[in-house]
């Protein structure tokens, strides 16, 4: 779809009409007031794992792109670029916000260059993900825009002979013809998507687009302050437990067991039986954590322990020694726009280990939305028994044990636990299998147990299997957010590498809207605290941590009006779950 590029005497390219006839004319036009308020940009870096730039892209209007090489030779034109990306006067949509602004905020830093803005940032891949589209911008580009010669990272990565190439590997011209296509995709697709962008879809792209930039992007740059001495009680900890299991492994049993091989060998030689990783050059057996944790062999046990431990101790205490803060990402670029932290996921940090984390000001504040997922199945279902269990506020989990052991003790501490688990386990339709895996109890009594608690909640029972039994091209939560149904992945792998089947595919017509609901719910209400000058510092899923001491707004408790989710708060110098 690009026009033929014209170079610049300092590498730049630009792609455009054919009347401009040196590189003078060439630059007056990227000074030009007419495109001063828009742009549409794209960064190429080395790798998806190495946000390193390599190149910038940006659009000037429909059909005008340049292309300004950074590696392997820099253009002279670079600063002049960051300066425009710095300028909160101009609108800059990013296909992917998150990604480009890393790598240019990375960029920046390395240069000495003015960081990006993040305040005057539209994103299409949020457009197309709220209004219930595919995210991919060759798929967009080719579905809905209707070209037919768009490519992508891969595409340009299977020109070089390297075994495990990177976008340096390539000829120069690749990244650059791919980085000044995806501008001008970006361009049509703002116009595309802005049009369908009315009523609650807007509203619900400007919470997330407001949340991502600028509001998260502040809470990233304050991080969270460290205990060192907490932290170093921790390595102490887990580095004995590591050394011990990995002793026993090696003098015990004769294996690694960092060594997913040996792993592998081992538990089958004791008659284990383990099924293959397909997909690469050398099959070998599947050692992950979902099969060995079903085997009763004490040897998968010591493996799941020190793998825990090594990953605690690799991922959360060994990188923060001797530095003062602890800092994460965040992103909303799931199916149901959920936050996600990544790059040190702080929202799977367990709760035995978040000591290491100090507040700025004394104390921290913390709150969990009570039940928020099981109050939005009732408000979305109907269904009577929830509504008013919620409503009189009784305890919806002692009404779940009673449904599965009528007359039982509501003291029984056991019997209790399973009741919340199947409660949290129903809310995404949980088969009987996910059942027996949660609680450890056999099949048969889990398949029981799920009837029993389909009877109790016979509304929510009828709107699960209708959800399941539909063929929708998308589905909604409670604020009117669409979610595409990917019928088009069934029988392909998914991002854990598993093949998707039908019935996964119809089972997120259940849980999208229930999920989805709960994270619109927690994303108003981190905008809300952020609005009252609340310092938040982390959420996680429905848990929020505010710096300080916080007295939480009852205005909280009711973020939608027909849905009151009660906040229960804590304060103290330690974070406790």
């Amino acid at each position: 779809m690009t026009p033929p590029f014209k170079r610049l005497s300092d590498g730049t390219l630009y792609s455009g009409p054919d009347y401009y006839k040196d590189d003078q004319d060439l630059r007056l036009n990227m000074d030009t007031p007419k495109w001063s308020h828009f742009t549409t940009v794209d960064v190429e870096t080395i790798s998806l794992k190495d946000n390193t730039a390599i190149g910038v892209g940006f659009a000037i209007g429909p059909n005008e792109a340049y292309y300004v090489p950074i590696l392997p030779d820099p253009s002279p034109m670079l600063p002049r670029v960051i300066a425009m990306l710095s300028d909160q006067r101009i609108t800059k949509t990013y296909h992917n916000a998150v990604f480009d602004l890393l790598a240019l905020r990375r960029l920046a830093i390395e240069e000495n260059l003015p960081l990006p803005d993040i305040w005057n940032v539209q994103d299409t891949a949020l457009m197309a993900r709220i209004t219930g589209h595919k995210v991919a911008l060759e798929d967009i580009g080719n579905e809905l825009l209707g070209h037919d010669d768009l490519f992508s990272v891969q595409d340009i990565l299977k020109t070089s002979d390297k075994a495990h190439p990177t976008m340096l590997d390539v000829h120069a011209m690749g990244p650059a013809h791919k980085c000044i296509n995806d501008v001008l995709v970006t361009w049509e697709m703002y116009e595309y998507f802005s049009k369908l962008l009315t009523g609650e879809l807007e509203e619900c792209y400007e919470v997330d687009r407001e949340l991502l930039c600028p509001v998260l992007k502040e809470t990233e740059e304050k991080g969270l302050l460290l205990r060192p001495d907490r932290l170093e009680s921790h390595r102490q900890r887990l580095t004995r437990q590591v050394n011990l299991l990995r002793d026993i492994a090696e003098t015990r049993y004769g294996f690694n067991p960092g060594s997913p091989q040996q792993v592998g060998y081992i538990l089958a030689s004791q008659g284990d039986v383990l099924p293959l990783n397909r997909g690469s050059k050398k099959p070998s057996l599947n050692t992950s954590e979902d099969v060995i944790k079903k085997l009763s062999n004490p040897i998968a046990h010591l493996v799941l322990g020190y793998r825990k431990a090594n990953k605690l101790l690799s991922t959360y205490v060994t990188p923060w020694i001797g530095e003062e803060r602890a800092y994460t990402h965040f992103k909303l670029d799931l199916e149901t726009g959920r936050l996600a932290s990544f790059d040190r996921n702080l929202q799977n940090i367990p709760p035995s280990m978040r000591d290491i984390f100090a507040p700025d000001d004394d104390e921290w504040t913390y709150a969990d939305m009570s039940q928020v997922e099981m109050r939005g199945l009732a408000y979305i279902s109907k269904d009577p028994v929830m509504l008013q269990a919620y409503k009189d506020n009784q305890d919806i989990h002692a009404i779940t044990q009673q449904g599965l052991w009528p007359g039982s003790d509501p003291k029984d501490s056991s019997k209790r636990g399973i009741a919340k688990t199947f409660n949290f386990a129903m809310v995404y339709y949980g088969t009987t299998i996910t059942l027996a895996e949660k609680t450890g109890m056999p099949y048969q009594v889990c398949e029981d147990l799920r009837q029993k608690w389909l009877h109790t909640y016979p509304v929510v029972a009828a709107w699960m299997q209708e959800q399941f039994n539909s063929h929708h091209d998308y589905v909604t939560d409670i604020f009117g957010r669409r979610m595409m149904i990917r019928w088009d992945l069934v029988g392909k792998k998914g991002k854990t590498g598993r093949v998707l089947s039908e019935a996964h595919v119809r089972r997120t017509q259940v849980n999208y809207p229930v999920q989805a609901s709960a994270a619109s719910i927690n994303k108003r209400g981190f905008l809300m605290c952020n609005d009252w000058g609340m310092d938040t510092r982390l959420q996680i899923h429905d848990e929020f941590l505010w710096n300080g001491k916080v007295d939480v707004p009852q205005e909280l408790d009711d973020i939608h009006p027909e849905i009151h989710v009660p906040f229960e708060a804590k304060q103290g110098e330690y974070w406790i779950k």
